[in-house]
């Protein structure tokens, strides 16, 4: 089975350039927050910070690229079968130079800041551990850190994604916390390389990339061969037996719906039998094969599993599914390839829980094969003609379609939505979303910046980072389905140059937040004593930096064009955790995106909080200003994060964003299928 730990199959050209961009993309943003968090004296703080920098960029490039960040991860994944062979060294060129840019982005932001900070970030151990102790350490550390990749990785886990970057990132802050104080905690030999590289501290360099490369090695190795699940299944299927299986899990499926619809029903009285019976039958019939087909579908799953079991695999993993794709695409006709992907993702998913539609290298092998390929009946329509369908077609029958259209318009000449046909009412409750989620925003995130009632003391910084981050929550978790809660100027613009905001919006949208942000800190100066309220200083140095509490200030060693740059670089951080959100293929991952969105705010702002208060939200910038009388390079909190946000839209959707696949869906009935070439 050792064949079968690498990909076969490869890539074109272009993907590769796509999957380097967005490994040196993730590593920059991952060294660049993480190290500039390492100012902190705080080992709570310097963790969480680079915990959760992993979180924001697994966020935004997991989906492209896998977002390894890590040489010791590419590694694994590669030995674990995840990607090809030949990627390896396109991930690691990414990932180093990631590295190195993000820490001179650092470097280039400190430059006249009061404190030495040379040998920030760079790898360094315990004066009273031995060169062994301190490679055992990063060994160890980083073989956690595989297996948690491997679980991560197995088949077994393949439906549940949408808290991942959660995991990824509390697993980093827990081995960050656990081992810095003995080597650093590195476990990740590109974060160790652009730090040592600029410095120029290379004191026993080759630790941090020996001990994190082999116990990549030795953890995916031994995950594999240990760990790895092997399906039970029959040595043959007949139809007859495939049948019998699907039969008894419809029958099970039947059984349990109707239990749980009769303990609701003895809860609350409300429902008849009937009623249940109904409720059972409608979700037991969502996982049923069409009828008129569903042997063609056994047929087509049979064919699938006998080769599986002659290749003497088990796996479902996306490299095996690719390399029976890449066999069939020798032998049939494009049609017959689609309809084959069409029917295998349907028994695979009721089988075995395998969803196919998520593994995109499969999907861009499909769309690679229909290159060139024009179907007999097929028109090529002029953008007139597409603009007369959206404005003409009735909605009630091509609603999606035109959506669809709108998305993807940017191929079709146009840069945005320009309009939508939203009532007055509707976007009267847009407006009010946004007010009500910015003045949550303002109300709760400065609350936790007003010194201390009982004691006039300070508070933390870690502790006014994350108050704004879990207010961001709450503002999402209300509002975020009635308007998204954007919450922010930059988030609007953002949307709107992805195309995913019609422009007539953008002004609702941006009035609302302008309000919300005057109403929620005006609540906050009626509930607070004035003396709470005056001159704000830095929580770290001392030293004043605002009139007025909340209000923005570099700090009095950052040159306004230090302070411009790190704005903008912050924003750009979170505008890009945005539009990783959005990409459809995250569309079935929402369920945390309130607790990832709070997170990522907290530690944006517990790494840039000190140099500019990072606060990457013009209006949130914006009440404070305007209430307390203090417009000292306002300008910046403007310019700053709303170029970030019309940039990172503009690149996100140039050069990550996948264009919604056309909504054509190949009916198998409809398909002339050889029954001997199913074999």
């Amino acid at each position: 089975m050792l064949f079968r730990l690498v990909k076969i199959c490869d890539t074109s050209i272009y993907e590769r350039i796509i999957l380097c961009l967005s490994e040196f993309c993730a590593t920059a943003c991952f060294v660049f927050v993480g190290c500039l968090g390492c100012t902190s004296t705080s080992a709570e703080q310097i963790s969480f910070t680079f915990g959760l920098a992993i979180m924001i960029v697994v966020q935004i490039f997991g989906h492209i690229s896998g977002a390894h960040v890590n040489p010791a991860v590419t590694v694994a994944a590669t030995i674990f079968g995840n990607i090809p062979i030949i990627n390896v060294p396109i991930y690691f060129f990414g990932q180093i130079l990631g590295a190195i840019s993000g820490y001179g982005l650092v470097k280039a932001t400190l430059a006249n800041y009061p404190m030495n900070y040379e040998r920030l970030c760079s790898p360094t151990a315990d004066k009273n551990l031995s060169i062994s102790q301190v490679f055992l350490t990063e060994f160890l550390l980083t073989l956690i850190l595989i297996w948690v990749c491997c679980a991560i990785w197995d088949q077994e886990n393949v439906t549940n994604q949408d808290s991942l970057p959660l995991r990824l990132g509390f697993t980093v802050t827990a081995l960050a916390m656990a081992g810095s104080q003995f080597s650093g905690a590195n476990i990740n030999p590109a974060r160790s390389f652009g730090p040592a590289l600029l410095n120029g501290t290379w004191d026993h360099h080759w630790v941090y990339w020996l001990g994190p490369i082999l116990a990549a090695f030795i953890g995916a190795l031994f995950y594999k061969i240990i760990f790895g699940k092997k399906m039970k299944r029959c040595d043959t299927f007949s139809k007859s037996s495939v049948t019998t299986i699907y039969c008894q899990s419809v029958c099970e499926l039947f059984v349990v719906n109707i239990l749980i619809s009769g303990i609701i029903r003895e809860m609350s009285n409300s429902e008849s039998d009937l009623d249940i019976l109904k409720l059972a039958a409608s979700a037991t019939e969502k996982n049923l094969l069409p009828n008129k087909s569903k042997g063609k579908y056994d047929t087509v799953y049979k064919s699938f599993m006998d080769w599986q079991l002659a290749q003497k695999t088990s796996s479902f993993s996306e490299n095996v599914i690719l390399v029976y794709f890449v066999k069939l695409a020798k032998k049939y006709k494009l049609s017959s390839l689609w309809a084959y992907y069409s029917m295998l993702k349907s028994t695979l998913n009721i089988y075995h829980s395998i969803h196919l539609e998520t593994y995109m290298e499969l999907e861009a092998f499909l769309k690679r094969q229909t290159e060139g390929n024009q179907p007999k009946k097929s028109k090529t329509f002029t953008p007139e003609e597409i603009s007369k369908f959206i404005k003409e077609a009735p909605n009630h029958t091509y609603l999606m379609t035109k959506q669809k259209i709108s998305r993807n318009s940017w191929q079709l000449g146009q840069i945005v939505q320009l309009t939508d046909k939203m009532s007055t009412k509707d976007r009267i409750v847009l407006c009010a979303a946004e007010i009500g989620g910015t003045a949550i925003l303002l109300f709760l995130g400065c609350l936790g910046c007003v010194n201390s009632l009982a004691s006039g003391g300070f508070i933390p910084h870690e502790q006014i980072s994350f108050t704004f981050g879990l207010a961001v929550m709450v503002a999402i978790q209300v509002f975020g389905h009635i308007s998204g809660a954007h919450i922010n100027p930059i988030v609007t613009v953002a949307a709107a140059t992805l195309g995913d905001l019609p422009l007539i919006q953008v002004p609702i949208y941006f009035v609302g937040q302008l309000i919300g942000s005057l109403l929620g800190f005006g609540l906050l100066l009626v509930v607070t004593p004035e003396v709470n309220v005056g001159n704000v200083y830095n929580n770290i140095t001392g030293i004043k930096i605002g009139s007025g509490v909340c209000s923005p200030g570099l700090h009095p060693n950052i040159t306004t064009g230090q302070g411009l740059f790190v704005e903008f670089l912050l924003s750009l951080i979170l505008v890009l955790f945005c539009c990783g959100i959005w990409d459809r293929r995250n569309k079935d991952k929402h369920d945390s995106v309130p607790i990832k969105f709070g997170l990522a705010v907290a530690v944006l702002a517990m790494a840039g909080g000190p140099y500019t208060g990072a606060n990457m939200n013009p209006a949130r910038s914006f009440a404070p200003a305007l209430l307390n009388g203090d417009w000292n390079n306002h300008w910046i909190y403007w310019i700053g994060p709303l170029a970030a946000g019309f940039v990172g839209g503009l690149l996100y959707r140039l050069i990550f964003r996948k264009p919604d696949p056309p909504s054509k869906e190949i009916v198998p009935e409809g398909i002339a299928l050889n029954a001997k070439n199913m074999n």
